[in-house]
């Protein structure tokens, strides 16, 4: 039975690397069937890996959500993150039965809204996108389930990369090089992520994670976090400036004191080969402040003003919040994940960039209410469950999180308990699987003990 599990988990590893080929031939020739057989593959792959493997795919896919735009299949990456549900339910045959009362609540809660306003068709997808929620929960919060931090924050960040590489090349072998290459200079990197902004998100959650891997390959993770720093820059984003700008701040004063301590090599080094990377391409760097400065001067004509620099956000964002106050009934019962497609917010059909304001809308203050009882339940447990002190750089990726959904809508979009799941991971705990192996059910750990026997003279 040992060896049938692990020929599983090589069958597993190689259907994911066919899995990555196929789809970048597919783009690369515009054959469909090629993207059907990877779908196989990638579904072959989740089904036959563990828990562990399925999170790290899901999160590589990720950035990579917009991979099958043009072939007609895009709906299908859909399918592949809502696999790991059934296939969770599949292999272990027993209900978590707290996971599954938090998925029923909020699915009856907006399908309330969808019979409201007449969004039937809405009701199988609201139920894909919540559903999610019982696996992420599931995998949290049950002490017999070992994720490998390591393993899931390097395959999230290979998914950035591989990403950002695919669709360069996409547009290099079917438009032209030159274009491709004008668009990396124009500092607009989309990736497969569909916009600069999510792809933001992506490589900020991702860069979060691999700056809290412990040992492996760190030469392989030095060059993740500079290719990540890269992308981020090359996105134009000012929502991941701001998240480089924060991540800036709180390493920068870790390595200033790992440098008086003498004691985190990884983080002098970091520190160094920032230092040297700002001396070589500081006339890049300087070309990319200036860029950026001239976005925040001017917009259509007009001067410097909250608008301009949040990118109308600020103007959406009083928008739908005025309604809201104008309607105390709909701010605590919420217009449902759909919002922005009623009749009563014609004048400015689009969602409102703020996953908060996102959730308010949705599904009021009683949704509010509900996220937040989810959120202390699954903190809760993975605090009991827990074999590792917590420390402030745990909560970094949830802090990052945070500060992007300020500027980016995330509620309705199957990713949303993806991510979430991502910046939860570290309160799980960072060990490996390997240390977790030698640890009981309790959380104790197994030591062998060794006895010194002393003379005693007589």
């Amino acid at each position: 039975m040992k060896q049938l599990k692990i020929n599983t988990l090589q069958l597993s590893r190689y259907l994911f690397v066919a899995f990555l080929a196929l789809i970048f031939l597919a783009k690369m020739v515009q054959i469909e069937l090629l993207m059907y057989v990877s779908i196989v593959c990638g579904a072959a792959c989740l089904c036959l890996s563990d828990d562990s493997g399925r999170v790290g795919i899901c999160l590589l896919l990720l950035p990579n959500i917009r991979m099958f735009d043009g072939l007609h299949v895009k709906f299908l990456v859909n399918i592949l993150l809502v696999l790991p549900v059934a296939a969770y339910i599949i292999e272990h045959r027993r209900v978590n039965f707290i996971a599954l009362s938090h998925v029923l609540m909020l699915w009856a809660w907006d399908t309330s809204h969808l019979l409201f306003f007449n969004q039937l068709t809405r009701i199988l997808p609201n139920f894909s996108t919540i559903i999610i929620l019982y696996y992420v929960e599931c995998v949290l919060t049950d002490r017999n389930t070992v994720l490998d931090f390591n393993d899931i924050a390097r395959k999230f960040s290979f998914g950035c990369i591989y990403s950002a590489v695919v669709s360069w090349m996409n547009l290099a072998v079917h438009i032209s090089s030159a274009y491709a290459w004008n668009q990396i200079n124009a500092w607009r990197l989309y990736g497969y992520a569909g916009d600069p902004n999510y792809f933001a998100l992506y490589i900020g959650m991702s860069l979060s994670m691999m700056l809290l891997i412990r040992g492996g390959s760190r030469k392989r993770d030095y060059v993740y976090v500079i290719l990540l720093i890269l992308l981020a820059l090359l996105t134009a984003s000012k929502m991941s400036l701001g998240i480089l700008l924060f991540i800036l701040i709180f390493f920068a004063g870790k390595a200033l004191y790992s440098f008086l301590a003498q004691r985190n090599k990884f983080l002098r080094r970091m520190t160094l080969i920032g230092i040297g990377a700002a001396l070589v391409f500081s006339n890049q760097i300087i070309d990319l402040i200036n860029r950026t400065l001239i976005r925040l001067q001017e917009y259509k004509g007009d001067v410097v003003t909250v608008d301009t620099i949040t990118s109308n956000r600020f103007a959406t964002n009083l928008y739908y919040s005025t309604a809201l106050i104008e309607n105390p009934a709909l701010l605590i019962l919420g217009y449902g994940m759909q919002y922005n497609e009623l009749d009563y917010f014609q004048k400015i059909q689009m969602v409102s960039h703020n996953t908060f304001l996102d959730l308010i809308l949705s599904w009021g203050l009683v949704g509010v209410a509900m996220i937040t009882i989810i959120l202390f339940t699954i903190i809760r447990q993975m605090n009991r469950n827990r074999r590792e002190k917590l420390n402030l750089n745990h909560f970094f990726p949830l802090i990052i999180c945070m500060l992007s959904f300020l500027a980016l809508s995330c509620l309705s979009s199957t990713m949303f308990w993806w991510v979430v799941c991502a910046a939860l991971l570290p309160l799980k705990g960072l060990e490996n699987e390997a240390s977790a192996h030698y640890r009981d059910r309790t959380g104790i750990q197994r030591r062998k003990v060794h006895l010194k026997v002393r003379r005693v003279a007589h």
